[in-house]
């Protein structure tokens, strides 16, 4: 049996490399404050 697979091109998998790292570094950003406030309340 075959499998069906896309091909996607350069500029696809470039795009989709940036989403990934723009998406991680947003949640970073999000977290950051969070993890901050966690932080500081425990002497």
């Amino acid at each position: 049996m075959k499998k069906n697979t896309v091909k996607t091109s350069a500029s696809d998998r470039f795009l989709l490399i940036f989403f990934y790292i723009f998406i991680g570094l947003f949640a970073i950003v999000c977290l950051y404050p969070l993890l901050l406030a966690v932080g500081t309340s425990f002497p």
